[in-house]
């Protein structure tokens, strides 16, 4: 909670609550959504279909449950939209499937979610995989400035046809969309091109500008986050307490 306070997430129209307190009903929620859809409607969702079609064996049935445990969520808040990426539309769009099911057989009117997201596209990984923290492919707000520039010398930049040939160029794709999403303008972006492609950078210079990017940006947010676990601590938990109490009034 402090780390998204510190980050900006804060204001009237944003709450912080405690999940297994102001929703008490979820388990029961979850058995009847469970119950609401058929294993091949359940395939066709990503990342379902995703896990069925990367031919692993013994997939743990969590991995399969858990776009269902999401949708039961996302109807016990009764959210109209949420703020995500496209990479959760099929668990949205399952939501939404759920919410007409349960509206249908029961008296309750609950709005249908949809999706909406910013400008910005989805930011991967350093390893150019769908960013997560069990993938530990990401760059923390609490890192140190060593840590980020470990981290971002780790960027991939293989060349996009990998091959034995270190002639190629390296692939700076992943590396200019963290520049754009850390400060960088069109115009500096195109100017990292240009000197690549004439030799007169590379694709380590370019990782040592965004070091400092990334290392400047989130410096505030790092003091912030301090200053609100030294003097605001207590405070912090009395919002959650009181979030959780007025949410489940809402619910």
């Amino acid at each position: 909670t402090t780390d998204c306070i510190a980050s900006g997430l804060d204001g009237d129209n944003v709450s912080y609550c405690i999940q297994s307190k102001s929703i008490s009903e979820l388990a029961t929620l979850i058995i009847i959504c469970n119950n609401l859809i058929s294993f091949s409607q359940l395939s066709q969702i990503q990342p379902i279909k995703k896990i069925l079609t990367s031919q692993a064996t013994n997939i743990p049935f969590s991995d399969l449950a858990f776009p269902i445990i999401q949708s039961a969520e996302i109807i016990a808040t009764k959210s109209s939209e949420l703020y995500s990426n496209n990479d959760n539309l099929g668990v949205i769009s399952l939501a939404s499937k759920m919410s007409r099911s349960i509206t249908g057989l029961t008296n309750l009117k609950l709005p249908i979610p949809r999706l909406k997201h910013g400008i910005l596209p989805n930011l991967r990984g350093i390893d150019k995989r769908k960013m997560s923290y069990a993938n530990t492919n990401f760059i923390s707000i609490i890192d140190s400035p060593k840590e980020i520039e470990n981290k971002v010398f780790r960027i991939r930049t293989d060349p996009i046809n990998a091959t034995l040939d270190l002639t190629l160029p390296a692939d700076l794709t992943l590396v200019l969309e963290y520049c754009r999403v850390f400060g960088c303008t069109d115009d500096e972006i195109n100017e990292f091109r240009s000197e690549y492609s004439y030799g007169k950078t590379t694709a380590l210079e370019i990782k040592k500008i965004l070091v400092i990017k990334i290392t400047d940006y989130l410096l505030p947010i790092k003091e912030k986050r301090e200053y609100l676990l030294k003097t605001q601590y207590d405070k912090i938990w009395e919002r959650i307490k009181e979030d959780t109490e007025n949410m489940c009034h809402l619910l």
